[in-house]
């Protein structure tokens, strides 16, 4: 049941990413790396509510259980913002690609990603 709750919530993540990229690349007109890492932060905020509450149900017996997951979680996250970065930076500025089909390119392989390390962070023991 958690990889379709993943997907679902995922996918919303994925949204939330996508909008706000957009959004500081067209209104702000800001770089798309900058655009990036904004769009970094409120998606991973709401990918580990998600994920904690709705995907993997996850219920820390302890603050130190709590703050361990928070930690995990936005350290793998940070991992796969720096493999987003390498992605965009090849396909934008190497390749001279688009900013937006580069982004959702990146999206489909974060995912994964973001899942494996997901499901070992909420481990339910």
């Amino acid at each position: 049941m958690s990889i379709i709750s993943y997907i679902f919530f995922g996918g919303l993540t994925t949204l939330v990413s996508l909008g706000s990229y957009s959004l500081f690349i067209v209104l702000f007109h800001m770089n798309y790396q900058i655009s990036n890492i904004l769009s970094w932060i409120l998606s991973v905020t709401f990918a580990y509510f998600t994920n904690k509450h709705f995907v993997f149900k996850s219920q820390p017996t302890s603050s130190r259980e709590s703050l361990k997951q928070i930690l995990s979680f936005f350290s793998a996250r940070i991992s796969t913002l720096i493999l987003e970065i390498i992605i965009l930076w090849v396909g934008i500025t190497l390749l001279h690609g688009n900013e937006y089909v580069w982004k959702f390119i990146d999206q489909i392989i974060i995912l994964v990603a973001n899942y494996a390390a997901s499901k070992v962070i909420f481990n339910k023991k």
